[in-house]
């Protein structure tokens, strides 16, 4: 009903973090809209800092072999999992690619020009001792590794940013192998694989571009607060804004969980008179010096 009444209203549920996240025209905009929703709707909202999706990424190569041995009732079901971790290609925002490679029989994992995988089935083992997985093990697989994956091993935010590949040849799984068991052994092996020893994991942030506009006296102050050591800001142009001669564009990239907040700040350097959008596009590693405080 609020967001119907305001369209420039607009509530989302924030999976990650589990936060109802309203979101309006600037803080004012929302404080009225929460005095609404206590006044007349008789809700006792309980108001929190908007939380930042934190991400983990490892910078160096890592290779793990993992053997597994599982009871279910009478049967023991036992294999070899081998994984290696890469950084991804295209840099710490990509997001993590789980790949199956070096097919031991070079007929079922042919690549397309994308580089995917053209056959779900993928053949593990090697010599005479190969097993072609069946569709729902290929999955438990990997969704498995996904899921050990999800978790880094600093403080258990998802990977992003590295290859995980699936060595065909040191892999071995039976036939008969349950799916259910083949998930299971494959997240332990991820785990282990992202919890290795000499493993180069960091904290990834999101960072966001930033567009200031704002009288040309005000410039100094606004850059200055950019680049402080609570907003690590880096600026890219200041320009004078084409459409009025008497404002300057601040074009910088800063940390969004710097950013919270930003719009009360602005009102009160500009004297009101300051207006930015942000837009997040990348992730930056967050210092060390920056988590110890």
């Amino acid at each position: 009903t609020l967001t119907r009444d305001d369209p420039s209203l607009t509530l989302t549920s924030d999976e990650e973090t589990g936060q109802l996240v309203l979101g309006g025209m600037g803080e004012l905009h929302l404080e009225i809209a929460i005095d609404r929703l206590r006044s007349e709707f008789g809700l006792d909202c309980e108001l929190g800092r908007v939380k930042v999706a934190y991400r983990e990424a490892i910078l160096n190569s890592l290779e793990y072999r993992d053997e597994f041995e599982v009871t279910v009732g009478a049967a023991t079901y036992d294999g070899v999992i081998t994984l290696r971790m890469n950084p991804h290609p295209e840099g710490l925002s990509a997001a993590t690619k789980v790949e199956a490679l070096r097919d031991p029989t070079g007929k079922q994992n042919k690549k397309s020009k994308d580089n995917n995988v053209k056959h779900k089935r993928i053949v593990v083992g090697s010599g005479d001792n190969t097993t072609m997985l069946t569709k729902d093990q290929e999955k438990a697989l990997f969704n498995g590794i996904r899921a050990g994956i999800n978790r880094g091993p600093k403080l258990g935010y998802p990977l992003q940013g590295v290859v995980v590949e699936i060595d065909n040849s040191q892999t071995f799984v039976s036939k008969d192998t349950p799916p259910s068991v083949l998930q299971g052994a494959a997240a332990l092996a991820a785990s282990k694989l992202t919890a290795k020893k000499g493993s180069e994991a960091v904290i990834l942030e999101p960072v966001a571009f930033l567009r200031v506009v704002v009288p040309e006296q005000y410039v100094g102050a606004v850059i200055s607060d950019l680049t402080s050591t609570q907003k690590r800001g880096e600026i890219h142009d200041v320009a004078t804004d084409l459409s009025q001669k008497d404002r300057s564009v601040i074009l910088a990239h800063a940390p969004l969980n710097s950013l919270v907040g930003y719009s009360s700040l602005l009102r009160s350097i500009s004297r009101g008179e300051g207006t930015f959008s942000i837009e997040v596009n990348s992730y930056g590693i967050v210092s060390k010096e920056y988590i110890d405080k």
